[in-house]
């Protein structure tokens, strides 16, 4: 049994290295075949298969008073529970071997040491630990990742190993959250709009919650500015257009903003507690269904409340030295690992990145098919200026252009090792969503599914006063948006990851001749 099973890590850890997955530990070319390696790489897979299935369970209503739990299917909270079963046997049975000297066991201890250093940067400044001689310097700083993928690596590192309570942790990475939205969100819009606001509004004459925000948000900037002075760091002086609308313009914005991403760090917490230490919340109704669902989260997970964790960062305090150290690393990592922003304005760091809170979408279709028609004898071919041809619209950012057609098609040298040509489609979709897409193809009524070189086709969610479908406008009847059949068909597949899934079933079960690097 022990035989089969590492047989089975063994294939896994190879299957890692194929494809490329980044690991934090160097792996040679060659590793022994008994010996399993990128253990962390696992560790983050399951914060990103949980934050891919908390994305599809936005804008679902759960049962009245119950968490998003109840919505999900029990096939995907199975395969939650099996992957961070995996997870943690692999780590475990890769560390048995040579009584734990073994890649696996140095993985995890310094995968255990480094986040623990990121979690109290501050008592490690100007240290030596086992594995780092300045860790101040070499580890990233904390609010430049995921705090909830950090969270998952240290479910399977840092916890174990140092014996934490799986709650205090989860309250740390909530408030690295907070800190890490208002931290970017304040140097990442025009300093004299976020200043003004800082240190000239009254907060007397504030509601208690904007006060206790505004507060929460000047601590955060003088501890920013203090240390932006010290090592010299420039705040960024362009202009992020996101801000620069109704609705974020303002405290109240800003406090529902900042909430918005509150939640969702909670939402995904939630399915990770389930997943990884069986915690059933669907037993539990809330005594307060009536509430917002963030504050019935936080109840239900035994958190503070959103404005407790606001109020928490107070002068002095031992949080107030925890959210320095954070920022202080940060500050420092900026200024002597300068990113693409420092030269071109237009960028932002990789660590501003910060994942959408909003409800995923595909863009919205008219409901007659023929504004599409119309729409298509409007736009012009962005290479030739001419009429298009074979007009396909992008169903992620709305774009329209010519596909299969020779006026945009150009020479690709970097697929497969030789030369081709490539239509607009696939051009397209590497500036996208590099390397997958969905397009509705106006002319021929059908969508197009793309990832990488390989494609597949199916009827377009319009459909005629009988309800049937018009593949290729053959029937000459008007059309009309099935809204329900656009978001089963396409937004739940795209959400839960199956374009590939539906491209190979429809690869194996018809004869396809390719040529999909064409559109």
């Amino acid at each position: 049994m022990m035989r089969e099973l590492v047989s089975a890590y063994r294939r896994l850890r190879d299957t890692l290295r194929k494809n490329g997955i980044i690991s934090h530990h160097d792996l040679p070319e060659t590793v022994r075949d008994d010996e399993l390696a990128c253990s962390d790489a696992l560790a983050r897979s399951v914060g990103f298969s949980i934050a891919a299935i908390e994305i599809q369970q936005r804008g679902v209503e759960a049962d009245y008073g119950m968490t998003l739990l109840e919505k999900i299917p029990e096939q995907v909270l199975t395969h939650l529970r099996i992957l961070t079963e995996t997870v943690t046997t692999f780590i475990t049975v890769g560390g048995l071997r040579e009584a734990g000297d073994n890649r696996i066991d140095t993985e995890f201890r310094r995968d255990s040491e480094r986040q623990h250093c990121q979690l109290f940067i501050a008592q490690y400044k100007g240290a030596e630990t086992d594995n780092a001689r300045q860790p101040f310097q070499e580890y990233p700083p904390l609010l430049s990742q995921d705090p909830f993928v950090f969270l998952c690596e240290c479910v399977f590192g840092v916890i174990p190993a140092q014996k934490f309570e799986i709650a205090h942790i989860v309250r740390l990475c909530y408030l690295a959250e907070i800190i890490k939205v208002v931290y970017h969100m304040g140097r990442n819009m025009p300093a004299t709009m976020w200043l003004s606001k800082i240190f000239s509004d009254r907060k007397d004459e504030m509601s208690p919650e904007l006060a206790n925000f505004a507060s929460f948000c000047e601590t955060v900037v003088r501890m920013d500015l203090g240390f932006s002075e010290s090592y010299r760091v420039q705040g960024s002086d362009g202009e992020n257009k996101a801000f620069d609308q109704p609705g974020l313009d303002s405290w109240e914005g800003w406090y529902r903003f900042i909430r918005n991403y509150a939640l969702t760090f909670l939402r995904k917490c939630a399915i990770l507690l389930y997943a990884r230490y069986n915690v059933d919340f669907n037993s539990r109704v809330s005594p307060n269904p009536e509430q917002k669902e963030l504050e019935r989260l936080t109840e239900t997970l035994k958190l503070p409340s959103f404005d407790a964790m606001l109020a928490s960062l107070t002068p002095n305090s031992g949080i107030s030295q925890l959210v320095s150290g954070w920022i202080e690393h940060q500050t420092s990592w900026d200024a002597e690992h300068p990113t693409l922003a420092a030269d071109n304005k237009t960028l932002l760091p990789p660590s501003a990145v910060l994942s959408h809170p909003g409800i995923f979408e595909l863009v919205g279709l008219p409901k007659n098919y023929a504004t599409l028609i119309e729409e298509c004898t409007r736009r012009k071919c962005p290479t030739k200026g001419k009429d298009i041809s074979d007009p396909m619209l992008c169903l992620f950012c709305g774009d329209l252009f010519c596909g299969q057609s020779i006026c945009c098609a150009v020479e690709d040298r970097e697929v497969r090792g030789k030369t081709m040509r490539i239509g607009g489609c696939q051009q397209h979709m590497r500036k996208c969503q590099k390397n997958v897409g969905l397009f509705l193809n106006i002319r021929r009524c059908c969508i197009f599914y793309l990832h990488r070189l390989s494609g597949s086709f199916s009827n377009a969610p319009y459909i005629d006063k009988y309800g049937e479908v018009d593949l290729g406008l053959r029937h000459g009847r008007l059309l009309y948006l099935h809204q329900k059949r656009y978001d089963s068909m396409l937004r739940n597949l795209w959400l839960s990851h199956g374009v590939q899934s539906f491209i190979s079933r429809k690869l194996e079960g018809d004869i396809n001749n390719g040529g999909w690097e064409t559109l």
